[in-house]
């Protein structure tokens, strides 16, 4: 791989974050894309919950943009 100084890093040096990006890239999955309606219909987090305190997953929003952590 090259080493190119304009290019985008990603560096996955917590030990949770290969969960949260599992967790984040599966809150709407392909075999099942209505799957967050359901959540919400049966009074779920539509978010989820976090895999590190297991509390409710919600969106925040911030000056540098929005972001999914647990409260």
């Amino acid at each position: 791989m090259h080493n190119l100084p304009n290019s985008p890093v990603l560096r996955l040096n917590l030990t949770n974050t290969v969960k949260l990006l599992t967790t984040f890239l599966s809150l709407v999955p392909q075999k099942d894309p209505d799957s967050i309606e359901k959540r919400i219909e049966k009074g779920q987090n539509p978010l989820g919950n976090c895999p590190t305190c297991n509390g409710a997953m919600w969106l925040n929003q911030e000056k540098y943009g929005t972001y999914i952590a647990c409260k």
